[in-house]
């Protein structure tokens, strides 16, 4: 839903016109539609001459009678100025600007192009989208109105119990009533709405689901109706059905008197400024569009396809509301569809009122918040009052009990001294026992190892290396003796160093050999 819309409940379309006052009201939900309610009355000759209220006890007399036929409860209204009316400007915005930037743009702008009004104006702005030769740029609409043009109507209504939340432009709101014809006729390229009122005649040309032109012209449609009126009165058989056809040249006349002239000033308006733009279908609506025969006129005239139009062909009515009065209208109530449903612009100061609301809000919240935060420090103050000076109790406890304790670790301290020499005089002893254990446990550990060919004459250490040194009988035998050796759990493989080294040949008898050998102990 459009954002000037999101906060607001289901409005009234109303359409004050010269000659009537039409409402309607339509519950839209998920694309379905659905006339609530919905009402026309007639307003006396000259209480609104060329948009302006002459008498405003008639108007007000024709809301509260058109209210109560309709049976409508609601109060929100939404009216339409007429496009004469408004002034309408299109500017281009940079792309990247967000919402605030861009509504202080429009103001700039609308200060540019109007100043001597700008403090006298309504002024709205929608984004149409991405300019066509310039992406990176927004095409903006600015709509704005005079305030002294509206503000009878606003009294008025305002008077009678009502109140205006959208004042829209009235090509905007046809525009939306014809995007509903348009859905069943997704093949055509280029269509028009031609809405006749009885004070004013309304021109928009929709080119592919866009519309590209909006024009109004003053209508005297009032007097050509009591004109047709009067020649049809007696234009009935005994069952009242018409008598009269376009081929009737007296009627015919007439309605070339009341249109041609009009139908051609429209037209030549259109053409002038999209001359390679071809109106494929002409809808007529309005005040005007029920006089017999005028639509098949229009086409004659025109040479376009034109049909009366239908609205409310596709939304269903509910049961509490008149039908067959909301039917039988149902072409009047274009401009009343329109302003019912979601609205492109709103020349009230929406936006300047969502604003205050917002700022309001948020000081309103900055107020909560600076008392909740305040109230919260004195609660935490009175916390952590009584959160100290429990501290301060258990700190002065947690002192003493520290004091103790540090005398306690104190007198560890001076027998942990008193261990640390004990066990190093042990370790001591003990070290004396192992090493004496271990030359023990080396001599009984050779011993083992040596065969009896074998006499051992010398056996020293260095550090972890043993050098032994023997007689052997025979080079066999002390091949024995090295894999005893290597066998041991203490000793490494031994490295034989010599044989028959370190004596003379003369010292040895017979086949023994003097050796010399080296093994390094495990532990």
């Amino acid at each position: 839903m459009n954002e000037r819309r999101a906060s607001l409940d289901l409005l009234v379309g109303l359409d004050i016109g010269s000659g009537f006052i039409k409402l309607l009201k339509v519950d839209f939900n998920k694309n379905h539609y659905r006339v609530e309610n919905g009402g026309i009355v007639t307003l006396p000759a000259g209480a609104i001459i060329k948009e302006e209220l002459k008498d405003v006890s008639a108007v007000s007399e024709a809301l509260n009678k058109v209210f109560k036929n309709a049976g409508v409860k609601t109060k929100n209204v939404a009216l339409a100025i007429p496009r004469s009316s408004a002034i309408i400007k299109t500017i281009m915005v940079d792309s990247r600007l967000n919402s605030a930037d861009i509504e202080s743009r429009a103001w700039v702008e609308a200060n540019h192009h109007f100043p001597d009004l700008i403090g006298d104006i309504y002024l709205d702005f929608d984004i149409v989208g991405p300019n066509a030769e310039d992406p990176s740029q927004l095409d903006l609409l600015l709509v704005a109105c005079r305030k002294d043009q509206v503000k009878p109507y606003l009294d008025v209504l305002q008077d009678n119990g009502l109140t205006v939340k959208v004042i829209d432009v009235n090509c905007y709101a046809l525009e939306r009533s014809l995007s509903f014809l348009l859905k069943k006729l997704p093949s055509l390229k280029t269509v028009a709405l031609l809405n006749l009122d009885f004070s004013i005649s309304s021109l928009i040309v929709s080119h592919e689901e866009q519309m590209i032109y909006a024009h109004d012209h003053s209508y005297e449609g009032f007097n050509f109706a009591t004109q047709i009126e009067t020649y049809l009165s007696d234009k009935k058989d005994k069952k009242g059905r018409l008598t009269v056809s376009l081929s009737d040249t007296a009627y015919s006349d007439i309605l070339k008197a009341g249109m041609s002239a009009h139908l051609r000033h429209s037209m030549h308006f259109f053409y002038s400024s999209r001359p390679h733009i071809v109106i494929e279908k002409l809808f007529l609506s309005g005040d005007c569009a029920s006089i017999p025969y005028l639509h098949a006129f229009i086409q004659k005239e025109t040479g376009i396809e034109t049909v009366v139009t239908d609205p409310l062909a596709d939304l269903s009515i509910a049961p509490e509301a008149d039908e067959e009065a909301i039917k039988k209208h149902s072409s009047t109530l274009m401009l009343s569809l329109g302003l019912a449903l979601n609205n492109r612009i709103n020349l009230l100061p929406w936006r300047e009122q969502a604003r205050k609301v917002k700022q309001k809000n948020f000081f309103i919240g900055l107020i909560a918040s600076i008392g909740i935060t305040l109230f919260i420090i004195f609660l935490f103050h009175l916390y952590y009052d009584d959160v100290l000076a429990y501290q301060d109790k258990r700190n002065d406890f947690l002192q003493s009990r520290i004091a103790q304790k540090q005398l306690e670790i104190n007198a560890l301290r001076l027998k942990k001294v008193e261990q640390d020499a004990i066990q190093e005089k042990l370790q001591f002893l003990i070290g004396l026992r192992n090493k004496s254990y271990r030359a023990v446990r080396l001599l009984n550990e050779i011993l083992k190892t040596v065969p009896n060919a074998i006499t051992l004459s010398k056996l020293t250490r260095e550090d972890r290396t043993i050098t032994i040194e023997g007689k052997a009988q025979s080079e066999l035998a002390i091949t024995a003796f090295m894999k005893s050796v290597s066998q041991s759990s203490i000793f490494n493989l031994p490295v034989l160093t010599g044989i028959n080294s370190g004596a003379n040949a003369a010292e040895i008898s017979g086949s023994q050999r003097y050796f010399q050998l080296k093994v390094e102990q495990k532990i």
